[in-house]
C-alpha cells in the first residue's frame, strides 16, 4: 500500500507541474472542432484513431476546465493501472510478486510522465491490463460476456491509439502457447470481429499514410538500424527509465551504472526463468496470464522491429513503452517465482526502481517557461485590436488555443496544406516543394497586405524556421519584421514599410 501511495503521489506531483506542449495543443485543437462530425472529419484526413479526441471533445463541452479534467483522467488511469497490476499479481502469484509489480509500475518514470499528459497513453495502459484480465477469464471460463468484453476492450484500446493493435493477436497466441487449442476458434473469432471494426477506422488509415510523413520518427531512427528502437523500448521499460526519454545514455555515471545493472538483472532473470521452464521435470511454467503478458511484450517488440525494417518506424521515445510498463512489471513478477535466485533478481530490479525514483525527486529537471507558452503570452500582449497571425508549420496551434476567446484575431497557416491537415507536419517534404511554398507565400503575402491596408495588425510566428524563407521573401517588399521579444526570435510583427518604426514589442 505504501508503494502504491508513493506512486500515486509522484503522479499527482507530475500532474500539478505539467505544462501544455505541442502534442497536447494538437489534441485540444482537433477536439475543439464545433461538432463530433467535424472532429471525425479532421481525424479522417490525418489518420488518427478517433476515441481519445472524441472524449476530449466531450470534455471541452463540459462546464469545467478541460485541461484539469483531461489530466485528471490520465492521472486516474495511471493510478488504476498500478493498482490493477498489483492486484493481478497478488491474486495469481502471491504478495512478493505483487510488491514487485507495484514497485516497478509505481516508480517508472515513463508511467509517471504519461499519467500527467493530455494524451491517450495512460488510458491505453489501463485498457491493456483490463484486456489481459478479461482474456484470462475468457480462456479459463469461456462465456459470451467474456468474449464480447475481450473484443470490446481490443476495439477501445486500438481506437485510442494504434499501439493497441498487438492485442488483436494475444488471445490466439496464448491458446497455442499454452496448448488450449479448444479455445483457439473462439479467440480467432474475437480477433476477426475486432479486426473487422478496427481495420477501416484505425488501422487502414494509418497504413495509407505515405512513408516519411512523420519526419520526427524518420529523423530519429535514420542510420541507426532496425534494432535500435527495440533497444530504446527495453530501456524505457527498465526500472531505471527516465523522462524526457532519450537515445543517448544518461550523462551521470551513477545513472549509467544503474541502467547497465538493470539491463543485466533483467537478462539474468529471463535466463533463470527460461532455464527453470526448460528443465526436466519443469521447475516452473508460466500460467495463461503470464503467457499473455509475455506474448504481448514479444508481439509489440516484433511489431516495432518489423515496421522499422520496412522503413516505417513507429517507436517514439516513451510513448511506445507507456502502455507496456505494467505488462513488463507483471512479467518480472511472474518470473520471480521460477527459482529462489529469480526472486532475488526481481527484488534487485524493484530496488533499482526505488533508487531511480529517489534520484529524480532529489534532482528534478529544470522547468522553465515552454516556448509555446512564451509565444502565446507575447502575442496576447501585442495583438491589440484586429490582428492577423501567419504561422509556419504547427506554430499557430498553441496560439489559436491560447487566443481562442479573441474573435478579433484570425490565423492563417503556412504552408496552406496545414489548414486541412493539422495533425501532420513534414518540414523536409515541404522544403522539397519550392514551387508550392512560393505559391503559398504569394497567397499569404497578398492576404497580409490587404489586412494591413484595412488597419489590421499582422504578425508572423515561426519566422526563424527554414520553411519560412519563401514567405519572408514574398513579404519583404511590403513589410518590415519587428521583433517582439528577445527570447522568441520566431515571433515578429509585420509592420508596413510606410510606417515601420524601430523598436521592440511588449
Amino acid at each position: 500500500m505504501l508503494v502504491l501511495a508513493a506512486g500515486i503521489a509522484l503522479r499527482l506531483s507530475e500532474t500539478v507541474q505539467a505544462r501544455l506542449w505541442l502534442d497536447e495543443y494538437l489534441v485540444l485543437e482537433i477536439a475543439s472542432a464545433p461538432t463530433t462530425a467535424a472532429v471525425a472529419g479532421m481525424l479522417s484526413r490525418d489518420a488518427n484513431p478517433p476515441l481519445y479526441f472524441l472524449l476530449a471533445h466531450a470534455v471541452l463541452g463540459a462546464p469545467f476546465d478541460p485541461e484539469v479534467a483531461l489530466r485528471f483522467l490520465s492521472l486516474l488511469a495511471g493510478a488504476l493501472t498500478a493498482i490493477l497490476a498489483s492486484w493481478a499479481a497478488w491474486r495469481r502469484w502471491g504478495p512478493f510478486p505483487a510488491a514487485v509489480a507495484a514497485t516497478l509500475v509505481s516508480f517508472s518514470a515513463i508511467a509517471i510522465h504519461f499519467s500527467a499528459e493530455m494524451r491517450p497513453f495512460a488510458l491505453l495502459g489501463l485498457l491493456t491490463l483490463l484486456h489481459l484480465e478479461v482474456l484470462d477469464r475468457a480462456i479459463a471460463r469461456p462465456s459470451a460476456a467474456a468474449l464480447v468484453g475481450e473484443g470490446l476492450l481490443i476495439v477501445l484500446a486500438t481506437s485510442l491509439h494504434p499501439y493497441g493493435a498487438p492485442l488483436l493477436f494475444v488471445g490466439p497466441a496464448v491458446c497455442v502457447a499454452t496448448g488450449r487449442l479448444t479455445q483457439l476458434p473462439r479467440q480467432l473469432l474475437v480477433t476477426v470481429a475486432a479486426g473487422a471494426a478496427l481495420v477501416p477506422t484505425a488501422l487502414l488509415p494509418i497504413w495509407r499514410v505515405a512513408p516519411g510523413t512523420n519526419e520526427y520518427l524518420d529523423d530519429l531512427w535514420r542510420g541507426r538500424g532496425p534494432a535500435a528502437p527495440l533497444g530504446l523500448l527495453l530501456r524505457d521499460l527498465l526500472p531505471t527509465s527516465r523522462w524526457p526519454s532519450s537515445i543517448p545514455l544518461p550523462p551521470e555515471p551513477l545513472l549509467r551504472a544503474a541502467e547497465g545493472g538493470a539491463a543485466l538483472l533483467a537478462a539474468a532473470l529471463a535466463t533463470t526463468a527460461l532455464a527453470a521452464w526448460f528443465r526436466r521435470p519443469r521447475a516452473w511454467r508460466p500460467d495463461s496470464y503470464a503467457a499473455a503478458v509475455l506474448v504481448l511484450l514479444a508481439g509489440s517488440a516484433a511489431m516495432a522491429g518489423l515496421f522499422s525494417a520496412i522503413g516505417r518506424p513507429i517507436v517514439a521515445p516513451g510513448r511506445f513503452a507507456a502502455s507496456l510498463v505494467a505488462p513488463f512489471a507483471l512479467a518480472v513478477a511472474a518470473a520471480s517465482r521460477a527459482r529462489p535466485a529469480a526472486r532475488g533478481l526481481a527484488a534487485a530490479l524493484a530496488t533499482l526502481a526505488v533508487f531511480a525514483a529517489s534520484f529524480r525527486v532529489a534532482h528534478p529537471p529544470p522547468r522553465g517557461l515552454r516556448p509555446e507558452a512564451l509565444s502565446a503570452e507575447v502575442l496576447g500582449r501585442n495583438a491589440i485590436g484586429p490582428s492577423l497571425v501567419l504561422s509556419v508549420g504547427l506554430s499557430g496551434v498553441p496560439l489559436r488555443y491560447a487566443l481562442r476567446g479573441r474573435p478579433d484575431v484570425t490565423f492563417r497557416s503556412y504552408p496552406l496544406e496545414i489548414e486541412g491537415h493539422v495533425g501532420w507536419w513534414a518540414p523536409r517534404r515541404a522544403l522539397g516543394r519550392p514551387e508550392d511554398l512560393a505559391r503559398d507565400a504569394d497567397v499569404l503575402a497578398r492576404a497580409a497586405t490587404a489586412a494591413a491596408r484595412a488597419g489590421v495588425r499582422v504578425f508572423l510566428e515561426g519566422a526563424d524556421h527554414p520553411v519560412a524563407a519563401p514567405l519572408l521573401r514574398a513579404l519583404a517588399p511590403s513589410f518590415r519584421a519587428r521583433p517582439l521579444n528577445r527570447l522568441d526570435a520566431g515571433l515578429v510583427e509585420l509592420v508596413p514599410l510606410a510606417d515601420a518604426p524601430a523598436g521592440n514589442g511588449r
